[in-house]
């Protein structure tokens, strides 16, 4: 499986089925604090959710 090019834009995740998949930080910087699953469409294979481990915190709104 191909990896991003600029993988510092993106974060790893790994699925319930061993799959990894790698989602833009400019995606999850738009999700609102709290958000615990993304939907996302494969062509070819149909839509999935990937539910997160802990509620996503956008890193930079966040609180020290």
């Amino acid at each position: 499986m191909a990896r991003p090019h600029n993988p510092e834009d993106y974060v790893r995740y790994e699925t319930e089925d061993d799959l990894i998949i790698y989602i833009s930080r400019d995606l999850l910087e738009r999700q609102k604090p709290g958000t615990q699953r993304l939907r996302f469409y494969i062509g070819g294979y149909g839509g999935y959710w990937l539910s997160l481990d802990e509620p996503w915190v956008d890193e930079e709104t966040s609180e020290p």
